[in-house]
């Protein structure tokens, strides 16, 4: 499956390479800056779209760059995160495709918070977390849904971690070295880490829960080629 329109959403964690950044920036519609992310992503010569948050961050110098180009918007509401600031201005693009850098690095507390915040926004967009080991997308499914997610694009020998938040249910794998058929992954008691595809067709299903679906050593753009 291939994603042709797209938003890149920066956080204030360890970027990607300059690289990986500049190749998803550059074909996306949209990117946008939760707060002092837009430092880091203009040192790297990216101009943002939007910047986003309370703006506590933000340097003079990169405000300065960015005048002319870039939408500001001062949000100074401290009951939400600047990560989920970015994610409900971008509600309103009609953009569903997302794809999330920085999301690690730095302090541990920000981190798992933002995995929380993926958690809670899974239901209005489909969520790609990138960095330079590989990317994962996290899958939200009501016991009423089934969710699908191939794995035919994938070589055979890939690594693919499956981590449940709080749980997945009903899973079933094809063409993966460990397999599932209807079994269940919970936080903190199981998980699916470093599974690997030795055949093809490869192909997972669950049924209740949240997923996410993590490829080691796979380059997310190559889902944006046409």
């Amino acid at each position: 499956m291939r994603y042709s329109k797209y938003a890149v959403v920066v956080l204030n964690g360890t970027l990607p390479s300059v690289t990986l950044v500049k190749k998803l920036c550059v074909s996306a519609q949209l990117v946008v800056c939760a707060d002092g992310a837009a430092n880091r992503l203009v040192a790297s010569g990216i101009k943002p779209d939007v910047i986003i948050g309370d703006l506590d961050s933000v340097s003079d110098d990169t405000r300065a760059i960015c005048a002319s180009f870039t939408k500001i918007i001062e949000n100074p509401s401290q009951y939400s995160t600047d990560f989920e600031k970015t994610l409900d201005y971008l509600k309103e693009t009609g953009l569903a495709d997302i794809v999330i850098v920085g999301i690690s690095g730095g302090r541990f507390d920000h981190a798992a918070t933002n995995l929380g915040i993926v958690h809670k926004y899974a239901h209005n967009f489909t969520l790609w977390l990138a960095d330079d080991e590989g990317f994962g997308c996290f899958f939200s499914s009501t016991n009423e849904t089934e969710i699908v997610c191939l794995l035919d694009e994938i070589s055979v020998g890939t690594i693919v971690s499956l981590l449940s938040f709080t749980s997945a249910l009903d899973i079933v794998t094809q063409g993966l070295k460990y397999p599932l058929f209807k079994e269940a992954l919970v936080w903190g008691s199981r998980d699916g880490q470093s599974n690997v595809v030795v055949s093809q067709p490869a192909l997972l299903t669950f049924k209740g829960g949240s997923l996410l679906v993590y490829l080691v050593g796979v380059d997310i753009t190559t889902r944006y080629k046409a």
